[in-house]
């Protein structure tokens, strides 16, 4: 969140805007299994835990499962208080997770702030839920005028091997609706 050394959290990502964010990513091949936590997405705060925020878009893989959706896919996560009060929705994408891949992660906010999430191209989630789920006139859509900041991050699990994670590209872009 340092301005002197980026720009991403001087711009406004706002919900009206239609963001689009994606990031190719690569963890490490290593042996044994990977024990962590990787997120990718569209955040409040500076902080992983995806109960702290109120609006946010999110593609995880979570070892621990702690969303008890996968612990071996890639997870979808849309929180929302459009309609007053905060849902968490959490679903699997099918894509299963194995270091030593490249990753390529998109998430789109469409105009009526409905997120649409990506991996390697293929569609794996709308709103709140996989494709073709539908979204109602609340349901699924991010709060109007919400400002929020880009995020890649990984977190190993206390007492495991250190694995690198490479960003090999990461772009955000929207539209102007100022």
């Amino acid at each position: 969140l340092d301005t002197a050394q980026t720009a991403w959290s001087g711009v406004k990502w706002n919900t009206l805007d239609c963001v689009t964010l994606e990031a190719t990513i690569n963890v490490a091949a290593q042996s044994g299994d990977f024990s962590g936590y990787i997120y990718f997405g569209l955040k409040q705060t500076n902080t992983s835990v995806v109960a702290t925020d109120d609006n946010q878009a999110l593609i995880i893989f979570n070892t621990a499962n702690t969303l008890s959706v996968s612990a071996t896919k890639f997870v979808c996560v849309n929180s929302t208080d459009a309609t007053g009060s905060v849902v968490d929705n959490a679903w699997d994408s099918g894509v299963t997770f194995a270091t030593g891949t490249n990753y390529h992660l998109m998430i789109q906010l469409d105009p009526n702030r409905v997120p649409y999430y990506y991996i390697n191209g293929i569609h794996v989630g709308t709103g709140t839920g996989l494709p073709g789920t539908g979204v109602t006139t609340t349901n699924g859509r991010m709060k109007t005028n919400i400002d929020l900041i880009p995020y890649i991050g990984q977190i190993q699990k206390a007492n495991s091997t250190a694995v690198a994670t490479t960003v090999r590209s990461i772009a955000i872009e929207k539209n102007y609706n100022d």
